[in-house]
């Protein structure tokens, strides 16, 4: 691997290791659900309880998501850093992520997965370390949303989705056909077909996954099958994989999608016969009862691609799983695929082999004629058919037993290895005869065939390889001559005497691969053999063999053994003078086994059978009753001797093994018996030596050696474990062979923790030494194999002092503060290359010894003692060395060694144990190594370690508490990470109790120091860290000692972040501040709140002097930082202008989810449960009382005036948090106290309103409060100490009443009546405000109480007039507009309430709204309407038709604001009362129609007036009829014409006003007042004649003139211009127009005059209009007479040309005239207008009439 490529590794392995807080920071941020900004301020328990709630509902989709509340969703989870974990740990918990994300799987389209999922991938950064397993989980869903996000999260993507770079960046779902791509990729497929089957193993899979994976593995195959590449085939095998894991699973969906795996599979490419019949083999062997179908299409389909061999019979095995009635209850899908003869026939003549299991013969061909089969496999059908009956017969005849089959074989491979065997010859092999030629022969055979086997060998126990050769050439013949039965005369032809043949068959007996039926026959023959010897000879030699098969786990082996004992007991005989086998281990008769006397061999037998029928029943029983066989101490010793003498002797490993086993129990069951190992002395001394010889004897005996080692290291005992056991066990354990090796480690472990304490320390030095020397090869690990050990304290005191380098741990009287200066020539002495291998080797060896202690100190039954711990501190002193002057990597040293003894303490704590010495705990040590190591888990481990040290020795701990708590303030509270923030809380935990008991005199300095130094690193810590740390801290010291040190010290950093503008800061301070403070409970709050401003008091106003008691003062207090003392004035009026800020902010911002300060909530809860009133109400009282005093002292200084106001607004905070009951109590005692000041009393009394607002409205408590408070607030008022108290009073009292009015008391109302209307209210001349303000209080009264309060109306309506008219004249506007603004108020709620009885005021009330001209037009049309709404319409009409002359000469809002109420209040007009008043309104109409011409007003704004009246008349005519209305109209033309009403002012003006208002009536009622045109049709005919005649001259009243008739003619339904009279009038006053109109309105004319035409046209009408349109187009006409004439005869030829054809001859000429005229203008409108539209009209040419 190259260098790049390694560099690569580390960083993939380490890219979620964050060793800076921006970092990890941005890690923290990453987030399914929220961005980033959002997500980096959450801290994990809020992430824990939002995902444990989805997982809530997760269990109830799938209840298998509950065994994760155990692992990544229990509580512990908050506390587990995925950094720290061991690599054990580490893929434990990557292990249980990948099941989680596997179940979650199907649910990635719901909300409550991804909300689940958030949990461990904010916690244990599952996006990094579980990045590949998350993307295949969340594949399926690619085109889906959550696939963006998944790809969002993933910082990195793995290698192998290298490919979805590119959507990553641009943010978008992969698409369809880049996923195929990777398909066809081998290497991402053989990852995700390995991830699916697993899942599948997991029964995880679901349908969406399925769909996809088939689909994409469908495309991927069908893309490479064009190529037919190698990559096909891979593919290809891959999928088979894949499809066979799917067809063993249990669901049906998975099964399905197999089928069509295979399906294409083998479309896409040929597969072989075996392939294909596997493959159905695995579908019928998966098959379920409902996928019958399916799975019989799929292999049909299978079936038909084999190309070779189809017609071959199915393999029984397959044709056994088919189903029994395949050819009647699947007919249709058979027939419905096509090419199915191939698996019918193949099917049949399985049926046939089966032997009619499944059919009969018959039935089969009978079968055959329904399908299509060829010839040539029908033939084949039918050979089958006989050939089988053939067999049976055969197989009929045939008598084999299992064990006659079992030799048959033993015999067949035994000949066709006789050419490897070097100790059988050719002719040998070829003599014997083949199972075929003898398997009839059941006689003996012939003499001739065994005599040349005889050989010298004098027993066949002998070990050496020459009689082993001879052996194992008799036992092949013996073997066959029990299939001849034979063997007989193979014994007595083949074997010369009887220490032969017994000798023979018994080590056919013992070989173990041998067949039974051999050897428990061989076992029968030695028992002939033995009935056959005579009585001269005993058979004891054979006893310690014989019992080996005692052992030997076949019951007939056992049985047969028995048999030969009771036969041997049964030939007592007191003449024998030879034994048996005398050289029984010896081939070369040099030496002769240890025989037992007659006597005792008996004895011997007879103990034997007293237990022989255990021995029959269970094969353990030989070796659990030898002691009771062996019988006394005496015999028993002999017995023993017997034995073992066997033991020695015997070289046959399958017999030595066995016998070894037997003298072992021997020896362990005789008393003062020698052990095992001292009895094997010898042989085990130079079994290592002989090992090779040994292999090579299990080689050619057929034994195992493994076995057989095992036995021999099963002699060492704990009985005689001496220097030889230990020298080879120490030998094994080291030897370069693994199974010895690893045998010796588990007899080590067995008899470790009998043996004595020397020899365990020996073996322990000898596994470190070996196990650590690179030269040696071992096969063990050192470290694995000590943890099996049973190490105890001792033992592991002994090694750790061995390993002590230095001197470090002295006795310490005095306890010193250790200071360690780095050594020069220590550093010289490493960088020798001798003295730096020794160290490098220390190292190595003392890394091993601490994993194994952190081992030890884990488990529950470990028991430490305080003496392990004085080496531990002096090996820490020296690793500190080897680091920093050695250079050597002693990190992970450190981090082990602090873990245990972290553990050590704890469990010695726990346990009661008494330090003696406490001068061994060297604490001095720890602290200096926390401040010379780089590492931050090696400072967080030893910060643990002092933390454990502080609860198990505080008073060694206290000398170190400053330098510890500085170092955590510096670097570790700075580390973003779980394990970091854990061991600084825990430390806190345990050192803060240890320093709290210790001190003798107060802890202020200590206190102040410890939080100075946390707290000057608040900018540094984690934002979702400090919460949990600070509240730690302060539980650990004590809320009432450091709560309020805490605020403090973060208020001081607010005020600065204040005058810096950094707001950011300022805000994440209080965001801390308020969340802190809700850790607590509300007394300790309220009581932190008010030490705090103890501190506030103590900073100065002016700036210090240094000699003052004051500065003194000052540096005495840590919390006060150096700065105030150096900072000016101004800079102390914005410090302590900033924390009274702070604290308020503190105390009130982090508010609950219905909006209320969460502060006011768990109050409200304590008092409602009456759960600590008495204490809440004496902090209470304190706080307000501190706050008081402040406001008061204070008051009087300017300067500090904004200071003031947060002080007045923290104590309306703290009042508000008091429930009412207890607010009002406090309340009422500070207004009626004489002490109070005005400004307390005034701000208090616009609290209580406020306070109120928030209450509910049927709380009894509130009702009882107002009874209370509002008869104070009135003495207040009455007592007239000051103006604002009464004002604020009126204020609250208002509020009050409007709030809670309908649950208050009358009495009270009249009691405030009273107040209000008298002298301290309306009546109090001298004071507008409080005039206000007894005004609102009124409205408040009148609002609830409506018409009850009738009887004081006459008393302060009046004076209200009387206000208003003051206010009116007044010059302060500011008071004049609240003076107007609240009597306005006032009118309108009374209207409201009371509008019967105020009709006589409406008048006076509408005056007054259009005189309040400082009001707000909103609050005067708001009161308006409320007139208009509630009052009398009839009387509101006559009062806004009476205020007309009045309100006219007034501003235009006002005006516009009169027209909008009138406006509305003729739209709720009934008929009948409009009709009524019809006189009144037509007289302010006539008055308002003259507006105009009055008024000063700019045009357009007088246009809009006048339009908004002529508005309010057209609505209030709808509100007329006929009748009503014709008097009104003609009364109004008689204005307009005949100037009835009095003095005209302009009368051009009136008539524009008119006929504006007539025009617009027009266009509204259209035809209905046609008729009415009559009223005015000789003024308008004078008019038109005045205006041609130029006696009158006014374009605009003209072009209303105009415009007037043209709507009348436009609307004329009832033929009312069709009246020769008023035609023939108008039509000349209209024609007389020509002469002079004027340009701005000549279409107007022509619009009247055309309509006019077309609506009263006839034949005679048109003449005389064409007549009087010809006298205006004569040469004698001026130009634009002339031209204007020419445009209406346009118009009208356009619009009724073919009416107008009859008179075009006598228009011709003066066509003709006018082409020619000298004006341009008039010849070309004649050329290019007027003939152009008659011609269109003629539909032919003008010319040849011109002509």
């Amino acid at each position: 691997m190259s260098l790049q490529d390694q560099l690569t590794q580390i960083h993939q392995n380490s890219r979620a290791v964050a060793l800076d807080r921006y970092r990890k920071e941005k890690l923290h941020s990453i987030s399914f659900l929220y961005d980033r900004t959002y997500a980096a301020t959450q801290d994990y328990e809020s992430i824990f309880s939002e995902s444990l709630v989805a997982l809530d509902k997760l269990e109830i989709l799938d209840s298998r998501f509950s065994k994760f509340r155990d692992t990544i969703f229990s509580e512990f989870s908050l506390r587990i850093d995925r950094e720290a974990q061991t690599k054990e740990q580490e893929e434990n918990l990557g292990k249980t992520i990948d099941a989680f994300l596997s179940m979650l799987s199907p649910y990635w389209h719901l909300a409550i997965s991804v909300k689940a999922a958030e949990w461990p991938l904010r916690r244990f950064s599952m996006n990094i370390y579980n990045s590949e397993y998350l993307l295949l989980c969340s594949l399926p869903y690619y085109d889906q949303p959550i696939f963006e996000r998944m790809l969002y999260v993933i910082p990195v993507l793995p290698p192998m989705f290298q490919w979805l770079q590119g959507f990553k960046r641009s943010g978008k779902c992969p698409t369809n056909s880049t996923i195929k791509r990777a398909f066809c990729d081998e290497t991402f497929l053989n990852l995700y077909s390995k991830f699916l089957i697993k899942e599948v193993s997991h029964s995880n899979v679901y349908r969406r996954e399925l769909v996809f994976f088939t689909s994409m593995l469908i495309m991927a195959i069908a893309s490479l099958s064009a190529s037919n590449s190698k990559e096909l085939s891979n593919v290809i095998a891959l999928s088979l994989e894949a499809s066979s894991a799917l067809m063993d699973s249990t669901g049906n969906e998975s099964k399905i999608s197999a089928y069509t795996i295979l399906a294409v599979i083998s479309s896409a490419v040929p597969l072989s016969r075996d392939v294909i019949v596997a493959s159905i083999d695995t579908i019928l062997t998966t098959l379920n009862g409902k996928l019958t179908a399916s799975a019989l299409k799929c292999i049909l389909k299978l079936y038909q691609t084999i190309q070779t061999d189809s017609l071959d019979a199915l393999p029984l095995s397959v044709f056994n799983k088919l189903p029994d009635s395949l050819l009647k209850d699947y007919q249709d899908i058979i027939f419905s695929t096509g090419m199915n003869g191939s698996f019918l026939t193949a099917y049949i003549r399985a049926a046939l082999k089966a032997q009619s299991i499944i059919i009969e013969v018959v039935d089969v061909l009978d079968s055959v004629q329904n399908f299509n089969i060829t010839t040539k496999a029908f033939s084949l059908i039918e050979e089958d058919a006989l050939n089988e009956a053939q067999f049976r017969k055969i197989v009929n005849k045939a008598h084999l037993t299992v064990s006659d089959l079992e030799l048959l074989l033993h015999a067949t491979i035994l000949d066709r290895n006789a050419e490897d065997e070097t100790f059988v010859d050719a002719e040998e092999d070829n003599e014997v005869e083949s199972f075929d030629s003898v398997s009839g022969n059941i006689t003996e055979g012939k003499p001739e065939d065994y005599q040349s086997l005889v050989s010298d060998t004098v027993s066949f126990l002998s070990s050496d390889k020459q009689t082993a050769q001879t052996f194992f050439q008799l036992r092949d013949i013996y073997f066959k001559s029990i299939q001849t039965y034979s063997f007989e005369t193979f014994l007595q032809q083949g074997l010369k005497d009887e220490d032969q043949r017994i000798s023979f068959l018994l080590r056919v007996a013992s070989e173990e691969g041998a067949p039974i039926r051999a050897r428990t026959l061989a076992l029968s023959m030695v028992k002939k053999c033995i009935n056959s010897i005579g009585d001269t000879i005993l058979t004891y030699s054979i006893i310690p063999i014989v019992c080996t098969f005692l052992l030997d786990t076949n019951a007939r082996l056992r049985c047969s053994a028995v048999e030969i004992i009771d036969c041997m007991s049964s030939k007592k005989s007191n003449n024998a003078q030879n034994f048996c086998l005398p050289y029984i281990y010896d081939g070369t008769k040099t030496k002769k086994v240890a025989m037992l006397s007659p006597k005792d061999g008996y004895l011997l037998l007879q103990a034997l059978q007293k237990e022989e029928d255990v021995f029959k029943i269970d094969s353990g029983s030989f070796l659990s009753s030898f002691g009771t066989i062996l019988g006394s101490k005496k015999l028993g010793q002999v017995f023993l001797a017997f034995f073992a003498a066997h033991s020695l002797e015997n070289g046959i490993p399958d017999i030595k093994r066995k016998l070894m086993r037997i003298t072992a129990a021997g020896c362990n069951a005789v008393k003062k018996a020698s052990g095992p190992v001292e009895v094997f002395g010898s042989f085990i001394s130079n079994y290592i030596a002989s090992r090779a010889e040994w292999i090579e004897r299990c080689g050619y005996t057929n034994c195992g050696f493994n076995s057989f080692e095992d036995d021999v290291l099963n002699l060492i005992s704990v009985k005689d474990f001496n220097q030889n056991a230990l020298l080879f066990l120490e030998q094994a354990l080291t030897s370069p062979y693994k199974h010895l090796s690893v045998a010796a480690q588990s007899k080590m472990l067995q008899v470790f923790s009998t043996i004595p304490f020397d020899c365990q320390m020996h073996l322990i030095n000898c596994v470190l030494e070996n196990g650590l020397n690179d030269k040696n090869t071992t096969f063990y690990d050192p470290a694995d194999l000590l943890e099996e050990m049973n190490l105890n304290s001792k033992l592991l005191v002994e090694l750790f002092k061995g390993s002590v380098l230095s001197n470090s741990a002295q006795p310490q009287t005095n306890i010193p503060k250790r200071r360690r200066a780095s050594s020069a020539s220590a550093r010289h002495a490493m960088r020798e290359m001798g003295v730096s291998s020794l160290a490098r080797q220390h190292l190595q060896k003392l890394t091993v010894l601490l994993d194994v202690l952190y081992h030890f100190s884990t488990l529950k039954n470990f028991n430490p003692s305080v003496q392990l711990l004085e080496p531990l501190f002096t090996i820490l002193d020296d690793l500190e060395t080897l680091g920093i002057d050695g250079k050597l990597p002693v990190l992970y040293a450190q981090e082990t060694l602090a873990s245990c003894m972290v553990n050590l303490i704890h469990k010695i704590s726990d346990n009661h144990i008494h330090v003696d010495d406490i001068s061994s705990i060297r604490a001095d040590i720890v602290v200096s190594s926390i401040r010379s190591s780089d590492s931050p888990q090696v400072q967080n481990k030893l910060l643990l370690v002092v933390a454990a040290l502080a609860s198990f020795v505080p008073e060694i701990v206290l000398h170190s508490v400053m330098p510890i708590f500085t170092f955590m303030g510096a670097h570790t509270i700075r580390q973003d990470d779980e394990f970091s923030s854990q061991v600084v809380e825990e430390t806190i935990r345990c050192v803060v109790p240890a320093l709290a008991s210790t001190a003798k005199s107060g802890m202020d300095e200590e206190i102040d120091f410890l939080l100075t130094s946390f707290v000057s690193a608040f900018p540094h810590i984690p934002r979702h860290r400090r919460v949990k740390l600070f509240t730690t801290l302060a539980t650990t010291l004590g809320s009432h000692l450091s709560m309020h040190l805490i605020l403090f010290l973060c208020g001081q950093q607010y005020a600065a972040a204040y005058s810096k503008h950094s707001m950011d800061s300022c805000t994440a301070l209080v965001d801390f501040s308020s969340t802190f403070l809700q850790r607590f409970n509300s007394a300790e709050q309220i009581d932190a709140a008010r030490k705090y401003l103890d501190l506030w008091k103590m900073i100065p106003e002016d700036p210090v002097e240094k000699d003052s008691k004051m500065y003194s003062n000052l540096t005495t207090r840590v919390v006060f930082s150096p700065s105030i003392l150096l900072m000016n004035k101004s800079e102390l009026y914005n410090l302590r202008r900033g924390l009274v800020s702070y604290l308020r902010h503190s105390l009130v911002d982090f508010k609950g989810s219905n909006g209320y300060s969460r502060l006011r909530i768990v109050i409200a809860s304590e008092f409602l449960h009456e759960e600590n009133v008495d204490r809440n109400l004496k902090v209470f009282s304190a706080l307000i009382g501190d706050l008081l005093s402040l406001v008061d002292e204070y008051s009087g200084n300017v300067e500090d005036e904004e200071i003031i106001k947060k002080l007045y607004k923290l104590l309306a905070n703290i009042l508000s948090f008091l429930p009412l009951k207890y607010y009002v109590d406090s309340a009422s005692r500070i207004l009626k106290s004489a002490s109070s000041s005005v400004r307390t009393i005034r701000h208090l009394t616009t609290l209580t309103g406020t306070k109120f607002e928030f209450e509910e409205i049927d709380d009894p408590h509130a009702r009882e409060g107002i009874e209370e408070i509002v008869p104070i607030l009135l003495h207040l008022i009455e007592s007239n100490a000051d103006l604002e108290i009464s004002q604020s009073s009126f204020d609250t009292i208002a509020s009050l009443l409007r709030r809670f009015g309908e649950k208050l008391d009358t009495s009270l109302f009249k009691s405030v009546m009273n107040v209000a209307i008298g002298k301290f209210g309306l009546l109090s001349m001298h004071s507008p405000e409080l005039v206000v303000s007894s005004i609102n209080c009124l409205t408040s009264i009148v609002l609830i109480e409506g018409v009850k309060i009738i009887g004081y109306f006459p008393k302060f309506v009046p004076p209200i007039y009387q206000i208003f008219e003051s206010l009116v004249k007044s010059s302060d506007e500011d008071t004049s507009r609240l003076g107007e603004t609240a009597i306005l108020v006032l009118f309108a709620t009374l209207i409201r309430k009371i509008p019967n009885f105020l009709i006589p005021e409406v008048e006076n009330f509408e005056s007054v709204v259009f005189r309040s001209n400082l009001a707000s037009l909103q609050v005067r049309s708001s009161v308006l309407m409320s007139i208009v709404d509630s009052a009398d319409s009839k009387a509101v009409l006559s009062a806004m038709c009476n205020l007309w002359n009045g309100v006219s000469s007034l501003d235009a809002s006002t005006i516009g604001l009169f027209l909008s109420a009138l406006e509305a209040t003729i739209n709720k007009l009934e008929r009948k009362v409009a009709i009524s008043e019809s006189t009144v309104f037509t007289r302010f109409f006539l008055d308002a129609l003259e507006f105009k011409s009055k008024t000063n007003f700019d045009i357009n704004t007088a246009n809009r007036i006048e339009s908004t009246i002529d508005k309010c008349g057209i609505d209030y005519v709808l509100k007329l009829n006929d009748k009503s209305f014709r008097p009104l109209f003609a009364s109004i033309v008689r204005w307009a014409f005949d100037e009835e009403k009095g003095e005209v002012h302009d009368r051009s003006l009136r008539l524009q006003s008119f006929f504006k208002f007539f025009n617009k009536l027009q266009e509204q009622l259209q035809s209905i007042i046609t008729t009415y045109y009559s009223y005015l049709l000789d003024s308008v005919e004078q008019l038109l004649r005045d205006f041609s005649e130029s006696r009158l001259e006014d374009i605009p009243l003209r072009r209303l003139v105009l415009i007037s008739l043209a709507t009348s003619f436009k609307y004329d339904q009832i033929g009312f211009w069709q009246s020769s009279t008023r035609f023939d009038a108008v039509s000349i006053a209209l024609c007389s127009q020509l002469s002079n109109v004027e340009d701005k309105i000549g279409k107007h004319l022509i619009k009247a005059i055309t309509t006019l035409v077309k609506v009263a046209g006839s034949d005679e009408h048109n003449k005389a209009v064409n007549t009087l349109l010809m006298s205006h187009m004569k040469t004698e006409c001026k130009p634009r007479e002339k031209y204007w004439t020419v445009r209406v005869l346009k118009s009208i030829y356009k619009k009724v040309g073919e009416n107008w054809l009859s008179l075009l001859p006598q228009l011709v000429p003066l066509i003709a005239e006018l082409l020619e005229d000298d004006d341009e203008s008039v010849e070309a409108e004649v050329r290019t207008g007027l003939a152009k539209v008659i011609e269109q009209v003629m539909g032919e040419p003008l010319d040849r009439y011109l002509e």
